[in-house]
């Protein structure tokens, strides 16, 4: 585990990698805007 939560952004920098994707051919779909869509978009950029 990671330690954190989102909207950390290691926190999926983590998923992706048990994924085995990148972040460049992946999407975030969750339920919450600042934790889900607010935390995907800070680790993107």
């Amino acid at each position: 585990m990671t330690g954190v939560k989102k909207p950390h952004p290691s926190i999926f920098e983590y998923a992706l990698t048990l994924a085995k994707a990148n972040k460049v051919e992946s999407i975030m779909i969750g339920d919450s805007l600042e934790a889900d869509v607010e935390g995907a978009f800070r680790f993107w950029n």
